[in-house]
């Protein structure tokens, strides 16, 4: 009677044999944190004090999330359609202020309309005033640039042109105070400097009376830009004199 030849083990069994048992690690008992206890009632004068302690700009991002709010309500993209004004407080000063620096190279206004918008920026403004008319001008701003870039689409032209653009704005001078559909000479006369135009008879015949009143013009600005140098000397001088430090640098 034979038996079976006993069977050799090959070199990898022999090695995973071999090998020791890793040992099995315990984990141990989370420790259970502590249940936070309810917050104590807060008195109502406490509440107040806290009130007052939030700062400006926590305060105004809270009221803007609230008109963010109600522009949605009203219909607008998600309330940003107009997240930041193009239009600030001293650009509005600027166009309430603007009087044509060198009116006696080429000429400025009309009379009527130079003495008219002389007299505007001789006047004093506040930060109020300019604040309520900034708005305003930012709509009429934005809805005439998205006319202009409409109608440009529309004619197959790249950028927004001074024909195009004469189109958007001719709806609205009949309403407007002073003529707006054909240029001041000061336009017109430093066109015919740079040689863009060829003055007709008629400019000839009206040029010394037009450069008259540009002279006269130019007098009146000089004038009242000395009166504003001297008094923002005057102010400088009593500044010095004061020994105050301004709280920020001066802008270079």
């Amino acid at each position: 009677m034979s038996y079976p030849s006993p069977r050799t083990m090959t070199k990898t069994a022999q090695t995973a044999t071999a090998k020791p048992m890793k040992e099995k690690k315990t984990k141990e008992p989370e420790k259970k944190k502590p249940k936070e206890k309810a917050p104590a009632p807060v008195a109502e004068g406490e509440k107040e004090a806290a009130a007052k302690k939030i700062g400006p700009n926590i305060a105004i991002g809270r009221k803007c999330r609230r008109l963010r709010g109600k522009a949605i309500h009203a219909g607008f993209t998600e309330g940003k359609d107009q997240m930041k004004s193009l239009i600030t407080k001293k650009q509005v000063l600027k166009m309430l202020k603007f009087v044509p620096k060198r009116s006696a190279e080429a000429g400025g206004f009309e009379k009527d309309e130079f003495d008219e918008r002389f007299l505007t920026a001789q006047e004093k403004f506040s930060t109020g005033a300019c604040e309520v008319l900034a708005p305003r001008i930012e709509s009429l701003f934005r809805a005439l640039v998205s006319e202009g870039m409409q109608r440009a689409h529309e004619y197959g032209k790249s950028s927004v042109d001074v024909t195009t653009m004469a189109s958007v704005l001719r709806p609205y001078a009949k309403n407007t105070l002073f003529d707006t559909e054909k240029p001041p000479p000061g336009i017109i006369g430093h066109a015919f400097n740079k040689g863009i135009l060829n003055p007709t008879d008629v400019d000839d015949e009206t040029q010394d009376e037009t450069m008259a009143e540009a002279t006269r013009q130019q007098a009146a600005e000089d004038e009242a830009q000395a009166k504003r140098d001297k008094l923002a000397a005057e102010r400088s001088a009593k500044y010095k004199e004061s020994g105050r430090v301004p709280g920020f640098a001066k802008a270079k």
